[in-house]
């Protein structure tokens, strides 16, 4: 892969304020950073643990191409100390015209640290309080398209004024953040944009990936069956998910790209995005995929073993009982308004790309060669 030269930036960017960005050591983060970087824009980052993640950072950067040494080296990316909601820097060493907040905890289940709230409630409303001390007065915020839970209505581009039913302590945590950016945002001076995507996987092209959650748990526990007698070929893995269920999930290259694209024109700002593909993939559509990929045949089932003369298999309930969590979300279709999206997708003439069983074999496949997120 080239490594962009830092000396070079692209000279639309000029030599505007420095972005902050948080969370840059996760998945979504540190594709971002990559991106931003690589179109010239000169960035401060926060990550937990400088000395001992630094590496970290700039090995993720290598993957995506950018020469961060260098870009170090030049001073058009800063690194310092600093998590949410734990410790924020007193000062800063540049100007900072915008935060780009993307860390976050997506643990569904609340732990004995206090997330997902901890991180996605009071540290996002820590942050706001910070960059008023700071003088900074535009974010760009990382919610969840899920913020609206089990509701069957479907989702605006718009922040609801009432709490909707949600499913878990995750979508309540991102609800609540995402509040707290709005209604800072609609202060005098201040602007918020909000980005809702969906499920976010690996690159499109590629299939990189440093986050292995979402569908990837049910293709780790079909390839892993697979190389177990709980696999009867004879007999076929029901899944179980609604009739019409679907799953909406875009790939990482495809959100950073439209999220730069908005970071870098003023006149988009202020608004909601929900990144989410327009062509979700059928629950069915994707389980069938992954079933061939991996010899193992999957049929959709309501309800398996609710009624007939067939009770759940040994395999069948060990899939359950490992993709339990992802079962809210199979349940049925999530419809999204991507009014807003849209007119970004004309305006950079992209489009979310559609997925087919070539593109999920290159996720599965890169996965697979990282052995799931776990060490060999």
């Amino acid at each position: 892969m080239h490594l962009m030269d830092p000396g070079e930036p692209r000279a639309h960017s000029g030599e505007k304020p420095f972005l902050l960005l948080t969370g840059v050591t996760g998945f979504v983060g540190s594709v971002l950073l990559g991106e931003l970087l690589q179109r010239g824009h000169r960035c401060v980052t926060l990550i937990r643990h400088p000395g001992k993640n630094r590496d970290r950072l700039l090995g993720l950067l290598s993957d995506r191409g950018v020469a961060a040494e260098h870009l170090l080296g030049s001073g058009r990316l800063v690194i310092l100390g600093g998590s949410l909601p734990d410790e924020l820097p007193r000062s800063l060493p540049h100007p900072v015209g915008a935060v780009v907040h993307v860390a976050g905890s997506t643990r569904f289940n609340p732990d004995p640290t206090g997330d997902p709230c901890r991180t996605n409630d009071d540290g996002t409303l820590r942050l706001l309080r910070w960059m008023d001390l700071h003088a900074i007065t535009a974010i760009h915020h990382v919610s969840t398209a899920y913020i609206f839970g089990d509701s069957p209505e479907h989702a605006p581009e718009a922040v609801p004024d009432t709490p909707p039913p949600f499913r878990n302590a995750y979508e309540r945590s991102k609800w609540r953040g995402e509040r707290h950016v709005w209604r800072w945002g609609r202060r005098p001076g201040r602007t918020a944009t909000v980005y809702r995507p969906s499920i976010v996987v690996g690159d499109w092209r590629t299939g990189y990936t440093t986050q292995f959650s979402g569908p990837y748990i049910a293709f780790a526990a079909l390839d892993k069956m697979r190389r177990t007698d709980l696999h009867r070929p004879d007999q076929p893995l029901r899944i179980a998910a609604g009739r019409d269920a679907d799953l909406n999930f875009i790939p990482v290259d495809y959100l950073a790209e439209l999220m730069a694209s908005i970071i870098e024109q003023p006149e988009s700002h202020g608004l909601v995005y929900n990144l989410v593909h327009p062509e979700p993939i059928p629950t069915s559509t994707l389980f069938e995929i992954a079933g061939r990929i991996f010899g193992v045949r999957c049929v959709h089932h309501e309800k398996p073993g609710a009624d007939g003369p067939a009770p759940m298999t040994p395999g069948e309930r060990r899939f359950l009982a490992t993709t339990r969590h992802l079962n809210p979300y199979l349940s049925r279709p999530h419809r999204f308004e991507r009014t807003n999206t849209s007119h970004i997708e004309q305006r950079i003439a992209r489009s979310c790309p559609r997925w087919d069983e070539p593109a999920i074999g290159r996720l599965i496949e890169f996965a697979r060669r990282r052995h799931w997120g776990r060490k060999p």
